[in-house]
């Protein structure tokens, strides 16, 4: 069009707006399409003192994960990545693993929960010392008591009228 010796350009206002719609209808898709599901996976039995890894995962849907904070209910985060932590088992009991992960769409809690955290047991006590004592004289004896895992000894003597110990483990008894 022509208005003296000045071209004027036309706008097709039916394509200025469908370019708005488009780009409308894109974002509320993404947003809407985007759902995505995270899944912490890892060894649920474990014992005290044992490091696992625990893996993030995506079970459905696509993400670009941005940030991934790891933590343990009973347990350390030794290391991590944004989809692997290493975890130190510390006490027995039910513990759990969290992820809080960050994409584009969102932020989401995910957890790991209901594991199993055994101390390990005790094994076989060896005691070592006299068997026997004469009723009315003054004995003394030591005695000296070994078991693995154990980290200290609860004793329990008949007709003992001192007990003594210098270590977890040993005692001194005079009757």
């Amino acid at each position: 069009m022509k208005k003296g010796n000045q071209d004027i350009g036309c706008v097709n206002l039916h394509h200025k707006y469908k370019v708005i719609f488009s780009f409308i209808f894109l974002m509320i898709s993404q947003t809407i399409f985007s759902q995505v599901t995270f899944v912490v996976s890892g060894n649920k039995t474990v014992d005290v003192d044992t490091t696992w890894p625990y893996i993030l995962s995506i079970e459905s849907g696509t993400s670009n994960i941005t940030e991934v904070y790891w933590s343990a209910t009973k347990g350390t985060v030794l290391s991590f990545t944004n989809n692997t932590a290493n975890i130190k088992w510390t006490s027995g009991g039910i513990g759990k693993v969290s992820a809080y992960v960050i994409d584009a769409y969102g932020e989401y809690d995910v957890t790991l929960g209901n594991i199993q955290i055994t101390a390990p047991s005790v094994g076989s006590v060896s005691i070592s010392g006299v068997n026997s004592f004469c009723h009315g004289n003054s004995n003394t004896s030591d005695y000296n008591a070994t078991a693995s895992n154990a980290t200290s000894y609860v004793w329990s003597l008949s007709a003992v009228t001192t007990l003594s110990g210098s270590s977890p483990g040993t005692i001194n008894s005079t009757t």
